[in-house]
């Protein structure tokens, strides 16, 4: 029902004022969701401090790193953020979800903030684009809201994007180092343009 929800009041086929007596119940859920996400965020500190000692593996999460898993957390932002501006309460909690570690929910936080015309400190999206696995949704999404202006200058290269894309589609925990190695134009069919080559170790 809140997927539901979400899908439509994010289309504008329904408005915050729809569903803005249930606002209470909808904070409420989303203040639980955060605790849990919170919880995550020091388990994976832990697990990152561990990770440090030689004989310790750290499992991988693929559900974590999925990046087409939709976020619980992403559905309550965007029925909240209509009710940004005049309520402190869901400041404080889209600044808790800006400041997690699943910068999937921190990207989304800030996209969807950004669609209700909310302002995005210029750090979180430095930060987002300097992460190999969140710079290509960044440029994505913000390419399709026509707000690439908020793309750092400094990561929209061809072979930073690229780069971007190669991390975030491999279900691997860490990639121990990524190096270019050579581009080539290429085609397919009808579709021609330049392939970009990387070598890269997995941890």
């Amino acid at each position: 029902v809140i997927s539901l929800l979400t899908t439509l009041a994010d289309s504008g086929l329904v408005k915050s004022a729809d569903y803005q007596s249930f606002f209470n119940n909808l904070f409420f859920d989303a203040k639980i969701e955060m605790k849990k996400q919170q919880g995550k965020d020091e388990r994976k500190m832990e697990a990152s401090k561990k990770s440090d000692d030689i004989d310790y593996v750290e499992p991988v999460n693929y559900r974590y790193l999925n990046s087409n898993q939709k976020e619980t957390l992403t559905d309550y932002a965007v029925l909240l953020a209509p009710f940004y501006k005049q309520n402190n309460n869901v400041q404080k909690l889209f600044g808790r979800m800006l400041a997690t570690k699943n910068n999937e929910l921190k990207l989304n936080a800030a996209i969807t903030l950004i669609k209700n015309n909310q302002p995005v400190p210029d750090s979180i999206f430095s930060e987002l684009a300097a992460n190999d696995r969140t710079r290509g949704k960044l440029y994505k999404e913000l390419s399709a809201i026509k707000k690439l202006q908020l793309f750092p200058a400094k990561y929209k290269t061809q072979v930073d994007l690229a780069r971007s894309f190669l991390v975030a589609d491999k279900n691997y925990d860490k990639i121990d180092s990524i190096v270019f190695i050579d581009k080539q134009f290429s085609g397919f069919e009808h579709s021609r343009g330049m392939a970009y080559f990387f070598k890269y170790r997995v941890k």
